[in-house]
């Protein structure tokens, strides 16, 4: 029996991958995934931003390419004059 990662791991990866959704979790700690990292091969991971930056330098050295999530709507307008 193939476990979900090694499946996951041997899944082909589209030119461009799909949107990360609020669905997608980090694959170390379970957190909402912000950034899909595909590799040469073909593999992709999908991790927080604290895993990311963790990883980032041996990630990069691996040939990563990494898409970010669209995060506009994280972030407050303040100049609609928001106070909270």
């Amino acid at each position: 029996m193939t476990s979900s990662v090694a499946k996951k791991l041997l899944a082909p990866i589209p030119e461009k991958p799909a949107e990360l959704t609020l669905n997608d979790r980090c694959d170390r700690c379970g957190a909402e995934a912000l950034v899909r990292i595909v590799l040469p091969k073909g593999n992709d991971l999908i991790m927080c931003n604290h895993h990311t930056n963790h990883h980032e330098l041996a990630l990069v050295a691996a040939g990563g390419t990494f898409y970010r999530k669209n995060t506009d709507h994280l972030v407050q307008d303040r100049s609609k004059g928001d106070s909270h």
